[in-house]
């Protein structure tokens, strides 16, 4: 981490200028209900893929 100076975490996908934060959901749903994060981040490839 150190080499990239690294000093959170985060969760975005971004493609070109478009760009979703999903750090808030994802901290929220990982450990207790992966399934929903998982659907979460399908729909949103999927919408950046269009």
């Amino acid at each position: 981490m150190e080499k990239y100076e690294v000093s959170w975490n985060a969760l975005i996908i971004a493609k070109a200028d478009k760009s979703i934060d999903l750090t808030e959901q994802a901290f929220a749903t990982a450990v207790n209900s992966p399934e929903v994060l998982e659907a979460k981040l399908k729909e949103e490839v999927n919408k950046l893929a269009e």
